[in-house]
């Protein structure tokens, strides 16, 4: 068989191929043209079999403690109540559903005073707060377990529970990643004025936005920076205005203040990026201060807020019934609070008492699932039917002011329940275990870990399996499992012995091997942290070494100038700032004269602006380096588990400072690299010179990109054969196996392997292996490229003819009426007009 071509159209569910020879003529086999089409299902990625897996994980987590919270009140609990878990286990259930034994209408408690007197589990934990009088051990229990349900959140791991989150620190690091991402500069002001006003509760978010531009000295003009304003205040905010990313196809929002925004998270940080995401990461962080100081209001416990609010709803609630029987109809009544009306108060709640049921349709059945529960469909509806009542009575004004702040009828379970910290609980737990050790004596009882019972549910409830762990399970790792652990013995991981369990050390080494990917050029050698010194001054120089003016290639030493004045000050730097550089020095007269850079300069050298600060100029000998590799890597690894953190970097660095470590420790390294060091630093030689040199120092001493260097020019590839042939190997010799480490996605493997499938097959027709192969890959759906960035044909046509008049066809007309996808794709056609 003589020469022949293979062309594959690859997509993530099909693969096109058709075989031709030398002269692009279908070639014929057993009576059949060699070409067709093979389909098959897109893989789906592990997303969300892992958001069920770790679900499923926390739940069993949960449980674990609150197991360990009925074991130790359990021979207390006994002594007054034997069926009390088994009434709390079934409380849950309608009557008819509960167990023999505890069939009984009445969920906890037989008589009625309990409720009475404790209207809301808030009520009981005030109680236990601030009495130091004797109380049921029942009592003390249910509030325990309610903390224990409803930890809050671990994000600000290194805030005791003596005190919030720290508003100046947020907004000193909201100011400076706008500063260094994007250029927007906003004043350092008192971070207490910002915390009052987002805290306001007499405030609607609009006002609140008002308030903060007028404490910044923002006016409405400058729609960019109001735009961050209205998003601190939990307003929408829309990503394409907030950073100008003008290639966004869809519409993304970004509210704090939403239900689900948690849910969102995900695809905002994949559509905006990971440096962009982290200043959303800090505005949020600024927005969840303010918030909890609202909730709190100036009260010492969580639970005296919530009292108030529970009281203020109830308030509000015989108003609005007053009002409705006054100036309402009865229908408007009975559909606000006795029907499952969309906006009305039974939704709200998510309630309505069966025997007062209101509905028009006979067979309507009670049910809890309610729709329209939102509270803006309920200020809707409320707000429709109180704006036609009569201004003059007070109590209307009222219900619509309090609309208007959003803060008629508060709930407490809301979306601002969010951002309370687990301190926030830790705090109550404290105080109600203080209290209860005076009359509950077997809290104060210390088992072999030399800690007491009240101790032990303290450290239980603060605890938290640090992520590099992963599942502790001792058979997390058989079959196939998910799970790295090393133990050093058997047993219940607990608070007080999971270093007696785990080995910490060798578990960490394992989360980076399995975490950590391959290099894409060397394989088996690992790749650097994102944020590495030697990688983001690769990204750095890859990126301008393509810089143009005029067309023409600048000289080495402008770009090596380039990178010494602007980037090494650690700030982005943008084509504006470059353009003002070149300018400086006579060499443009304006910024159209620069190519060969994209819209935006993407790389930085942002670690090393931070380690500069710290360590001043000893970062650029080779100990300092070396040191600023290490902590950067280790930061990267254990994120937000400082204690490990520092034991490294006091382990190996013991001359670091306390606070030069304080400095490290508040800073925030994540994401790999593509790139192993190995790489980076390979040797190879231009073979137009002879001069030998790493691929780093290349970049540096030459105006090439890393394709460049990869060329017939210089020595590298060759070097990378010799080194790892297996990176090389042929399309005969592939396996499944090979594309596990490389780091593709699901989809894009599977389009692989089923691409791979296809050549065997034609190899084995035709005997021997294709000459050539063609390969268009799609990115989605009929798009071909990089939407936004490359001009179509059809934008091409419309600029070069936008001026002609004197023709006797309406191009114009014709042009715009065509799709994009085909109508223009003619190269006569084309060829034609743009002779």
């Amino acid at each position: 068989m003589g020469k022949y071509y293979l062309g594959l159209d690859m997509g993530t569910s099909t693969v096109g191929w058709a075989v031709t020879d030398e002269e692009y003529r279908l070639i014929r086999k057993k009576g059949k043209d060699l070409w067709g089409v093979r389909e098959f299902e897109e893989a789906k990625t592990s997303a969300e079999r892992r958001t069920f897996r770790v679900s499923r994980r926390r739940r069993q987590r949960e449980q674990v403690r609150i197991g360990l919270l009925k074991n130790y009140f359990a021979d207390a609990i006994e002594a007054v109540d034997p069926n009390f878990y088994a009434r709390l286990e079934n409380s849950k259930y309608h009557l008819e559903d509960k167990d023999d034994s505890v069939k009984t209408s009445n969920a906890l408690f037989a008589d009625k005073e309990y409720f009475e007197k404790y209207p809301t589990i808030f009520h009981l934990r005030k109680e236990l707060i601030h009495s130091k009088e004797p109380h049921d051990v029942r009592e003390v229990f249910l509030a325990l377990l309610n903390m224990y349900k409803h930890r809050g959140h671990f994000l600000n791991a290194g805030t005791s529970s003596e005190g919030n989150m720290n508003m100046t620190e947020a907004y000193y690091n909201f100011t400076e990643l706008l500063d260094k991402e994007l250029e927007l500069c906003f004043p350092q002001v008192d971070a207490s004025e910002i915390e009052l006003i987002l805290s306001k509760r007499d405030y609607s978010k609009s006002a609140k936005a008002e308030k903060l531009a007028e404490l910044f000295g923002i006016s409405k003009k400058q729609k960019r920076e109001m735009a961050f304003v209205k998003t601190i205040c939990g307003l929408k905010g829309d990503a394409k205005v907030l950073f100008g990313l003008e290639e966004l196809t869809e519409k993304i929002d970004i509210e704090f203040s939403s239900f689900g925004y948690d849910e969102k998270e995900p695809s905002i940080h994949a559509a905006i990026g990971d440096d962009l995401f982290d200043i959303v990461t800090a505005m949020k962080q600024v927005y969840d201060i303010g918030s909890l100081s609202g909730i709190l209001r100036g009260f010492d416990y969580l639970s005296e807020a919530r009292i108030e609010d529970y009281e203020k709803h109830g308030k509000d609630l015989k108003i609005l019934k007053k009002l409705m029987k006054e100036y309402g109809t009865e229908e408007q009544y009975n559909k606000m609070f006795r029907s499952e009306e969309n906006g009305s108060y039974s939704a709200y709640v998510n309630s309505v008492s069966h025997d007062k049921l209101y509905s028009e349709d006979e067979n309507s059945k009670h049910r809890r699932n309610m729709k329209g529960r939102k509270r803006d469909d309920f200020y809707a509806t409320t707000k429709k039917i109180v704006d036609k009542m009569p201004k003059s009575d007070e109590r209307v004004t009222y219900v619509l002011h309090e609309i208007e702040i959003e803060r008629f009828m508060p709930k407490q379970l809301s979306p601002s329940n969010g951002v309370i910290p687990y301190q926030v609980h830790e705090k109550e737990m404290k105080a109600i275990l203080k209290n209860a050790k005076e009359y509950l004596p077997f809290l104060n009882d210390v088992d072999e870990s030399g800690l007491s019972v009240a101790d032990r549910i303290l450290k239980i409830f603060t605890f938290q399996v640090p992520y590099y762990v992963g599942p502790v399970s001792e058979n997390s790792k058989k079959n196939g499992g998910n799970g790295w652990v090393v133990r050093k013995e058997k047993g219940q991981v607990l608070p007080w012995n999971i270093k007696d369990k785990i080995d910490m050390k060798k578990t960490s080494e394992q989360f980076i091997s399995n975490m950590v990917r391959m290099c894409t050029y060397i394989n088996g050698e690992r790749v650097l942290p994102k944020t590495s010194l030697l990688y983001e001054s690769y990204c750095v120089l890859n990126e301008i070494n393509n810089l143009k003016i005029d067309n023409e290639k600048i000289t080495v030493e402008l770009k090596q100038d380039i990178y010494n004045t602007l980037f090494k000050k650690g700030k982005k730097v943008t084509k504006k700032k470059l353009a003002k550089y070149l300018e400086s020095r006579g060499l443009i007269i304006e910024e159209s004269q620069i190519s060969g850079i994209d819209i935006n300069i993407n790389s930085s050298l942002t670690s090393y602006g931070k380690f500069q600060t710290i360590f001043g100029e000893e970062i650029d000998t080779d100990y300092g380096k070396k040191r600023t590799e290490d902590i950067i890597f280790w930061c990267t690894v254990y994120g937000d588990s400082k204690e490990l953190l520092i034991e490294n970097i006091k382990e190996h660095y013991p001359e670091i400072t306390e606070a030069q470590l304080k400095r490290i420790t508040g800073m925030k390294f994540k994401d790999w690299g593509r790139l192993s060091k190995e790489f980076l630093l390979l040797q190879g030689c231009n073979k137009e010179t002879g001069e030998i040199m790493s691929i780093k120092q290349a970049l540096w001493e030459t105006n090439c990109n890393l394709m460049e260097l990869l060329s017939d020019r210089f020595t590298y590839a060759s070097e990378l054969k010799e080194k790892e042939d297996k990176a090389f190997s042929s399309l005969k010799d592939a396996m499944i196996d090979m594309l596990d480490e490389y780091y593709f996605s699901a989809p894009v493997k599977k389009m692989i392997w089923q691409t791979l499938g296809i050549i065997k097959e034609v190899e084995k027709l035709m005997g021997e292996a294709p000459d050539r192969v063609f390969i268009e890959m799609t990115r989605h759906d009929d798009e071909k490229g990089d939407k936004g960035r490359k001009a179509s044909r059809k934008s091409q046509l419309l600029d070069l003819y936008k001026n002609i008049k004197d023709e006797s066809k309406n191009w114009k007309e014709i042009i715009e009426s065509a799709d994009e996808t085909g109508k223009l794709r003619s190269k006569k056609m084309y060829l034609y007009l743009t002779q």
